[in-house]
């Protein structure tokens, strides 16, 4: 069994962090390893839940086994049951010889199922049935085989509306949730983004060759400004193309995504349109706000000089109108704009 003094370093350097979200994961992952159960773990995309598995895994009395993670999502129903379970020879065209599955590769070890809201209501019988009796059969078998693999499972979709909508099994639902945990979005503990770039900075620092590079304080700002939809697998590909692109050993801000924190134009008021003064007053103090950030690409401070204002204020303003840069990154380019969160 791992020494708990071990465990905690461990986790303390696999989740980096010291915001109250990431501590009170640590503490739960500290208490769930040990436990022969399984675990469900909720979270948007890029969150980390498989660093989570990871974690449970190694501090666990299964961590001499092997970690397998098998992500549901655009496996067909039949290669996905194969993978899983096995199969024997002539099972279908082209199993040419018997094949094991993750399961059994995975015995005494940890099967973590990604993205279980994707799996077919047909694999989700043949999980539950290990849940249950602790015994899976090969595609084509007729024997049935032991399961001594633990199972971790994580999806970042509502399993409850699922259910209701008749697309998750209920009792595979309740075999899985017997301990849920659950992994804050990074724009809840943006605390942790200063810590997490630097971890990211340094890695990619060696990656890409270019050692001594550093994050000036007002990008680091901006960064902590973002609403990161993409969560920390974006912070991370953000901060490697900042690395791998800048030319300076010093990464400013223009070494962001030039549309990073590009502010649409607000609405302007129609010309018969007559608004009491102080909401005239509001809407002026909006547009205005908005307008100073665009021009200092986001740099709060550099705004606060523009408008000769205390950065404090400029703050208090930017909460009061709900002003914050977010992208969604499609692949193809940025798209940004103002999140209101009224």
């Amino acid at each position: 069994m791992v020494e708990q003094h071990s465990m905690a370093a461990g986790v303390q350097d696999t989740l980096i962090g010291t915001s109250q979200p990431i501590n009170n994961l640590k503490n739960l992952i500290r208490k769930i390893a040990p436990l022969d159960t399984t675990v469900l773990i909720l979270g948007e995309t890029g969150t980390g839940k498989e660093v989570a598995a990871r974690l449970i895994h190694e501090y666990s009395s299964t961590s001499r086994g092997n970690f397998i993670p098998v992500h549901a999502a655009g496996i067909t129903e039949t290669l996905l049951e194969s993978a899983l379970f096995g199969h024997e020879k002539g099972a279908f065209t082209g199993a040419y010889k018997m094949q094991k599955g993750y399961f059994e590769n995975a015995a005494g070890g940890t099967v973590f199922l990604d993205e279980i809201g994707e799996v077919s209501m047909a694999t989700q019988v043949k999980l539950l049935r290990v849940l249950q009796d602790k015994q899976f059969y090969r595609v084509g078998g007729g024997e049935p085989i032991q399961s001594t693999a633990r199972i971790i499972a994580a999806t970042n979709k509502n399993l409850a509306k699922l259910i209701r909508e008749a697309k998750f099994c209920e009792d595979l639902y309740y075999r899985l949730n017997v301990i849920t945990l659950e992994i804050a979005p990074l724009r809840e503990r943006r605390d942790d983004i200063p810590l997490l770039a630097q971890h990211f900075l340094k890695k990619y620092s060696k990656k890409h060759n270019r050692l001594g590079v550093y994050l000036k304080p007002e990008t680091v700002e901006m960064l902590q400004n973002y609403n990161w939809p993409g969560n920390v697998r974006e912070l991370e590909n953000v901060i490697e193309r900042m690395v791998a692109l800048s030319d300076s050993d010093w990464i400013g801000p223009d070494a962001l995504p030039h549309e990073f924190f590009a502010m649409p134009e607000s609405p302007p008021i129609k010309g018969d349109q007559f608004l009491p003064f102080a909401e005239a007053k509001n809407l002026f103090e909006r547009e205005y706000i908005i307008d100073i950030l665009r021009r200092s690409s986001g740099n709060i401070s550099r705004a606060a000089r523009i408008a000769k204002m205390p950065r404090q204020n400029l703050h208090q303003k930017i909460k009061k109108y709900n002003l914050r840069p977010k992208i969604k990154d499609d692949y193809t380019g940025f798209l940004t704009h103002v999140e209101n969160f009224n």
